[in-house]
């Protein structure tokens, strides 16, 4: 049902406002430093709630603003701890140009905590175009056989990738295992 996901956006929203109101949300390098780790925790599952199921547009202004930075190079720009949920956001909104930047820099990269999350987070943008190019054509001799399978699984997991990655799964097993 077309009204169906809006309405349920909304509902996340709403639901997410009032501790979204008590924790608040700095996307920058160490700024919870020193906090209390529950509280961080709390934080952590708000703003991915609200950014990747809310769909709150400011939210996801800030993290695919602070994940573009990051990946011009700007370090201080985003923790390392919102990496996935703002490249996964910052893809969503950029499409296949966001997400080829992003690979670039996760196999360039020698931090393997940055790599992980620039690999998988277009994979788990659940864009068609960016799953084709990430099965497809996506061969850099540095993209590891695991880190494949990850993409894969990720873009199985998501709704308006998943019968393309199963397809793929189907006609490519022999080269996962």
């Amino acid at each position: 049902d077309a009204g169906a996901k809006p309405a349920w956006q909304r509902f996340v929203r709403d639901l997410r406002a009032p501790l979204f109101a008590e924790l608040g949300f700095d996307p920058r390098a160490g700024a919870y430093v020193g906090e209390d780790p529950e509280r961080t925790v709390r934080r952590t599952t708000v703003i991915e709630s609200l950014a990747l199921t809310g769909h709150d547009p400011a939210i996801r202004a800030t993290l695919s603003a602070a994940a573009a930075r990051r990946i011009a190079g700007d370090q201080a720009a985003l923790d390392p701890m919102w990496d996935l949920t703002a490249f996964t956001v910052h893809v969503e909104e950029g499409g296949l140009p966001a997400a080829r930047a992003l690979i670039e820099q996760g196999l360039a990269s020698t931090d393997e905590r940055f790599r992980q999350a620039a690999l998988l987070a277009p994979a788990a943008s659940g864009r068609p175009e960016v799953a084709r190019w990430l099965l497809d054509e996506l061969t850099d001799k540095r993209l590891r056989v695991t880190e494949k399978r990850y993409m894969l699984g990720s873009i199985i997991g998501e709704k308006d990738t998943a019968e393309y990655g199963y397809q793929w799964l189907k006609d490519h097993l022999g080269e996962l295992t």
